[in-house]
């Protein structure tokens, strides 16, 4: 019986390997253990043979020779003995392997995960980019680096375990987990960048659209002989105020200014943003120069009618005047004596209405020009 426990044993130990799996490597432990498990009754029984054969070799005769019965036990305890120390060394690989293939395992899984989270929020769109962004920043800062460090350590002693062609196998699973890793974490910084880059410019495209619309509201209500000073509060207001066209155009050239600068850092062979950008400013910077043409013509058309209300006030001064002058000659009767003097003032009002007969007709042509075919009421008023 004993033989035979031994020549199954020896044959199962013979048998023993790192299998293909980790379900069929279980199997095989539980196989190991149920069969050891009767190793102390074969222990107890080998002990008893023993002591009866010491028995039975004691009554017998010294010229007996005993020797083939003694040798033929000691193989028996030896080989008992060498297919334990074997047993058990089989059980603490086995159990080693299984513990490192679980762990590998479980952090594969863990991995798996992480990646596929990642991947979905990299594939979040939408147009609230602030959320989009606020999302990005969250998950990926909050990314733990020691997950892959950790999972590549477990995987190097993994691999060290693993037969062929088992290793080969799982060497390409793991490269392939450290291809995707790479991958997300290559592509997280470019996503931000842009993400980055579509909030400033979402805002100019949009404010961009709405200036051109204003200038041209601007240069129709110019045309129109519009009053200068109510354009021009519009024009500053719209223009010039904070938070206006100015300051708003300024932040998002600068921002995606930076986010440009963070795409070249990553990839300088992407030139998707800075391409974008350089098309925003050159549009920015042509709608610029159209904004300032506008307000000089504004600034312009305000001067003309600062110099024209300056010559009628000046105009109209001498004419109130001249009026008090000829009203107070045309009450007079003019003795002998005064009609010299009489002649004489006559005579200088004449010749100054003759000189601001230039200035009647500048007052004119200059009014028409400056209220010629207006809607505006104020102009209007002044044309009539």
């Amino acid at each position: 019986e004993i033989t035979r426990w031994l020549d199954k044993e020896e044959k199962l130990l013979l048998s023993h390997k790192v299998e293909a799996s980790l379900e069929q490597l279980e199997d095989r432990i539980k196989s190991h253990q149920q069969f050891f498990i009767s190793h102390k009754q074969i222990r107890t029984k080998l002990e008893a043979r023993n002591k009866e054969l010491s028995k039975v070799l004691s009554l017998c005769s010294d010229n007996m020779d005993k020797s083939i019965v003694e040798i033929r036990m000691t193989d028996i305890i030896t080989r008992f003995q060498n297919c334990m120390d074997i047993a058990s060394e089989w059980e603490k690989k086995l159990h080693s392997v299984v513990l490192t293939w679980r762990d590998f395992s479980r952090r594969q899984a863990d991995v798996d995960k992480k990646l596929k989270e990642a991947q979905a929020v990299l594939g979040q769109e939408g147009t609230q980019i602030d959320k989009l962004i606020t999302s990005h920043l969250d998950f990926f800062n909050a990314m733990d680096e020691t997950i892959p460090q950790e999972y590549l350590a477990v995987a190097e002693k993994h691999l060290q375990e693993m037969p062929e062609p088992t290793r080969t196998q799982q060497q390409k699973k793991i490269q392939d987990t450290q291809d995707r890793w790479k991958e997300i974490t290559r592509k997280a910084p470019i996503r931000l960048a842009k993400l980055q880059f579509q909030k400033p410019e979402a805002m100019l495209k949009k404010k961009l659209g709405e200036t051109e619309g204003e200038l041209a509201e601007e240069i129709k209500l110019l045309s129109a002989k519009h009053s200068p000073e109510k354009l021009l509060e519009r024009h500053k207001s719209y223009f010039h105020k904070e938070g206006g066209f100015f300051s708003i155009c300024e932040e998002c050239n600068y921002l995606m200014e930076n986010a440009t600068k963070k795409m070249k850092a990553i990839n300088k062979d992407d030139t998707s943003l800075e391409d974008a950008y350089m098309e925003y400013k050159m549009r920015y910077g042509e709608l610029r120069a159209e904004v300032e043409v506008i307000y000089k013509k504004i600034l312009e058309r305000l001067q003309q009618w600062s110099q024209y209300r300056e010559r009628l006030k000046t105009f109209s001064q001498w004419l109130e005047s001249a009026e008090k002058s000829l009203k107070d000659l045309s009450s007079t009767v003019p003795s002998k004596g005064e009609y010299e003097m009489y002649k004489a003032k006559l005579e200088t009002l004449m010749k100054y209405k003759v000189a601001h007969v230039d200035d009647v007709k500048w007052l004119t042509t200059s009014l028409q020009t400056l209220t010629g075919g207006s809607q505006d009421p104020e102009a209007a008023a002044h044309q009539g």
